[in-house]
């Protein structure tokens, strides 16, 4: 994979994984509970979801996308029309998104960083539920993540490149999450903030959208 095609998949995928949403929310939930080590298991059980699809994901479509040229095409169609979506979604959706942390999502234990190993995997298992049951992250690894993968070419290797890339994104997206608590939440409350990030955000997606589909 060339630089250019790297930068080309990072670049938009951190603002994909930056963005407010059930991974991201469920991370600062358990992060205000349970601190940044706390948030441990969460990130380990909406990780290995996530990349699963994807791995799934990239080798079945891949072996497709090798046999008709018309799938590929289409693949990069819903992918950059998927940008395109996420950015109008953010840019004309309900002016006031207040970000709420649940009760449910809070009550996953006490104060405490250490857990028991019962609270432990009760924190990977609904993780994993929620990034399983996540519209955005199923779109992202269905729709936009495959037409990264050259049809032509081994998908292991590429695959090598492209996953460790996704997780050190992710996961740096849901440190950030877990460790802000409070003040991330305070920041997003507000509906004037919000509603800046998003159509900041949603301009910048719609652009990618439209060079994924010249290109």
């Amino acid at each position: 994979m060339s630089f250019d095609a790297w930068l080309g998949f990072a670049i938009p995928t951190l603002l994909i994984c930056i963005t407010p949403g059930p991974n991201m929310m469920l991370m600062l939930a358990v992060g205000l509970r349970r601190g940044l080590l706390g948030t441990i298991p969460a990130m380990v059980g909406a990780l290995s979801v996530v990349l699963a699809m994807m791995v799934a994901s990239a080798l079945g479509l891949g072996l497709i996308l090798q046999q008709s040229p018309r799938v590929f095409m289409l693949v990069k169609t819903v992918g950059a029309a998927y940008l395109a979506y996420l950015g109008l979604q953010l840019i004309f959706g309900e002016r006031k998104q207040p970000v709420t942390v649940t009760a449910d999502a809070m009550s996953q234990g006490g104060p405490s960083v250490s857990l028991s190993r019962s609270q432990f995997w009760d924190t990977v298992r609904k993780a994993m539920a929620v990034a399983g049951s996540n519209p955005k992250a199923i779109a992202f690894a269905a729709a936009y993540f495959p037409q990264f993968i050259d049809p032509n070419q081994a998908a292991w290797p590429q695959l090598a490149v492209v996953l460790p890339t996704f997780i050190v994104l992710e996961t740096a997206c849901y440190v950030l999450y877990a460790s802000s608590g409070q003040g991330l939440a305070n920041w997003f409350a507000k509906p004037a903030v919000l509603r800046r990030f998003n159509v900041a955000i949603g301009i910048i997606f719609i652009a990618f959208g439209v060079l994924l589909a010249i290109n």
